[in-house]
């Protein structure tokens, strides 16, 4: 990587018009390379336990009100709005909001990339059974084949037919983050309605 942007800074001479083409192609494809080896450093010390959780107390609204807020600009490029619902019981959860932003980033970022133009993505947070909270992202996208709903947070894993490219980690990066939590992750999808990713974790 480093070779090639000493190249592109033209600081062993000059290159053509063609050349800079291929190394920004090949640059790209580096950075690209170095995202999927830092995901699956992360996912094997969370698969580990060797990655430790910060929590700290946090207001289950302001949480969702600051992962809507990162998710704006990407939302209104595509013409999408994010409706927020948080249940008026909710009040502290105890989280490492750091880890936990990969999680609702993870959710929010796909819903945006499938679901069409002008739709709403819900966020929402509601009291679950159990002493839990359930967290998630509802779209109007195309859903999830059936078949591909058991698959869809193993490590690798494209839905076939998927134009949209990725190397199939950041949904099983969030399921380590949420059982490291305590809690448990899953995918509620029909094909042509849409699909809803949840999450619980323990309210204590």
């Amino acid at each position: 990587r480093m070779a090639i942007y000493l190249l592109l800074e033209e600081g062993f001479g000059p290159i053509t018009d063609k050349q800079r083409e291929l190394l920004e192609s090949a640059r790209g494809e580096s950075e690209r390379l170095i995202r999927i080896i830092n995901d699956l450093l992360d996912l094997s010390r969370l698969e580990s336990g060797a990655s430790t959780l910060n929590r700290r107390p946090v207001t289950v609204a302001a949480l969702l009100d600051e992962m809507a807020q990162e998710m704006k600009a990407i939302t209104e490029a595509a013409g999408q709005t994010i409706e927020q619902r948080s249940d008026a019981t909710l009040t502290e959860i105890s989280v490492d909001t750091e880890r936990l932003r990969h999680v609702f980033i993870n959710l929010l970022a796909n819903a945006s990339k499938y679901a069409g133009a002008g739709t709403v993505i819900t966020l929402y947070a509601e009291p679950a059974p159990d002493g839990f909270v359930r967290f998630g992202v509802r779209d109007r996208g195309p859903g999830i084949p059936a078949e591909s709903v058991p698959h869809i947070f193993d490590r690798f894993y494209r839905v076939p037919g998927q134009k949209i490219k990725g190397a199939g980690l950041g949904l099983a990066i969030a399921r380590e983050i949420v059982v490291a939590h305590g809690g448990s992750i899953a995918c509620a999808s029909t094909p042509g309605e849409g699909s809803d990713f949840y999450f619980l974790l323990p309210a204590r």
